[in-house]
């Protein structure tokens, strides 16, 4: 499959997931479900595809560095000059016995891994350097972030916006507090001036979040297993927790403004809970009807576990439970119609407690999340030479915010 089709293929896919969610009736559900399902057959097809073609050329990259190699005794004039030889040798000792040599990368070469090198060993290094070699890892690594944080975040799974910066300096992002208000004019009469639109400004930083973690020379060579795959799905797993959490309760001075301390915080309309451990029915319903109808066509629930199993539990006078999860598959759970997300890092105590925040609804597209730069993955055998140990570190650098107070609604404990 071509470019050009395979980006018609995604299209298409979004289109019909698209349809599926608008569409009402069973039938024309299942149509676009089907037309979404075979379009995303075709989508794999074309990556499987693309997958072996890649791997075709790194083999004929390798047979042709080989043959230039037998062909050309004379050193590689990178390697000639006293910079290139002295990056090799460093790079020499920083791997395990039994690895190729590497032709050391220009200024402005994109690091791919070494002919001979397996898929596998790539996501998290390159090679190495005595002191520490970072790297800012593709996009793979960064998907498979995004879905650990996805796994863990009730917040993304809302739709926030998302704002990617290569940079790291901060930006400035105008709030919405009082929206303008027009008002009736008379025929011949002058015009009446109108009360002006209030806005603030935040400011989205490129906080840290960040860890580090060591494994022993002998785990790093061992050939039974993937270490390097499995410590990215560590790091990218302990990266996602700690995003998740800043989302919901980030303290916003020396992390990034979570959603239910920026909705209490910032002055978004709000309902107090008679009770301190619980909330009823008629509380949420009027929690709802706090916001703007047009906020409330779009908005979605994000509530906390604490506050979901209250949810879930809620019975009538025979009963009966309340409210019922969804039934099909890949749809959101929804509360009067609107999507519900259960986000595990809303509350830092699995218990809710008086003055405590643990509902919050709202148009999710008016929640800004931004992420600076990628994810920096560096290793350094150095640091624990004597050890015998790599240590690796891993970051990334983002921040979140409210961009309009009129969009959300949060609800707060007695």
């Amino acid at each position: 499959m071509e470019s050009d089709e395979l980006k018609r293929s995604v299209e298409e896919r979004q289109r019909a997931i698209n349809a599926f969610r608008e569409a009402q009736d069973p039938e024309p559900k299942q149509r676009a479900w089907d037309a979404a399902s075979a379009h995303q057959d075709k989508i794999n097809e074309a990556t499987i595809d693309l997958d072996a073609r890649l791997q075709k050329i790194e083999d004929d990259t390798a047979r042709a560095r080989m043959a230039y190699l037998e062909a050309n005794p004379e050193p590689d004039p990178v390697w000639s000059s006293k910079e290139g030889f002295n990056a090799e040798m460093r790079s020499l000792v920083a791997r395990p016995g039994g690895e190729p040599l590497h032709v050391p990368a220009l200024k402005g070469d994109i690091r791919l891994p070494h002919c001979g090198e397996k898929r596998t060993d790539y996501p998290l290094l390159t090679g190495g350097a005595t002191t520490a070699s970072n790297y800012l890892i593709p996009t793979l690594l960064w998907q498979d972030l995004v879905w650990h944080m996805n796994a863990q975040s009730g917040i993304l799974k809302a739709g926030p916006t998302i704002i990617r910066t290569a940079g790291m300096q901060s930006i400035d992002v105008p709030v919405l507090l009082t929206d303008a208000i027009a008002l009736a004019g008379t025929e011949g009469g002058a015009q009446t001036n109108a009360m002006y639109p209030v806005f603030n400004k935040i400011t989205l930083k490129a906080w840290r979040e960040d860890g580090f973690m060591s494994i022993t020379e002998e785990m790093a060579r061992s050939a039974d297993f993937p270490m390097y795959d499995i410590l990215s799905e560590v790091g990218n797993r302990a990266l996602a927790t700690k995003a998740a959490t800043d989302y919901c309760i980030g303290a916003g001075s020396t992390a990034p403004d979570g959603l239910f301390i920026a909705t209490k915080a910032d002055g978004c309309s709000s309902t107090t809970a008679a009770a301190v451990d619980t909330f009823t029915m008629d509380e949420l319903l009027t929690l709802f009807y706090q916001l703007n109808p047009a906020y409330r066509a779009v908005a979605s629930w994000i509530v906390s576990s604490p506050a979901m199993r209250v949810i879930a539990l809620m019975k009538d006078a025979e009963d009966r439970y309340l409210w019922s999860p969804s039934v099909i598959v890949g749809e959101p759970d929804r509360l009067w119609g609107r999507p519900i997300y259960e986000d595990a890092h809303a509350d830092a105590s699995g218990t809710i407690a008086t003055g405590e925040e643990h509902v919050v609804v709202g148009d999710m597209s008016k929640f800004f999340i931004r992420y600076a730069g990628g994810i920096d993955i560096a290793a350094s055998r150095d640091m624990k030479f004597n050890e015998w140990e790599v240590v690796i570190r891993c970051a990334i650098w983002h921040d979140c915010n409210l961009i309009d107070v009129q969009a959300f609604a949060v609800l707060t404990q007695g």
